[in-house]
């Protein structure tokens, strides 16, 4: 019994913790991910968002984590893919400041949480 337990236990803060995600793709040298990073990587963490969309940070060059092979086409670095339920749900590429980003962010955020909301993940 305590078996069982403990593995529903896992299961569940492991399907939880993928429900949503914020995953960057991004390249060393990227001009552009520099500027993310100086403007929002340092304060992204300690946002609401953050909650909902922890951030996972990938080289667009090197081989994807497991996990994230179905996120396909990924050309431009930086590009932001809002996870809900293990799929994409949003994606935008790019970045130019940090007032287009929250705004972008908080439409993907609206459209994770409409997503978990109907598949109940």
């Amino acid at each position: 019994m305590k078996t069982a337990i403990l593995f529903l236990s896992l299961f569940l803060a492991t399907s939880s913790a993928r429900a949503g995600e914020l995953v960057m793709f991004e390249t060393e040298g990227c001009p552009y991910c520099a500027a993310w990073k100086r403007d929002i990587g340092q304060h992204y963490g300690n946002s609401d968002l953050a909650a909902l969309l922890p951030l996972k940070r990938i080289d667009i060059k090197a081989e994807r984590p497991k996990g994230y092979e179905q996120i396909l086409d990924v050309k431009l670095s930086p590009t932001f893919v809002a996870m809900a339920c293990g799929a994409e749900a949003v994606r935008f590429e790019g970045y130019s400041d940090s007032g287009i980003f929250w705004d972008l962010m908080d439409m993907a955020a609206a459209k994770v949480r409409r997503i978990e909301k109907e598949k109940k993940c």
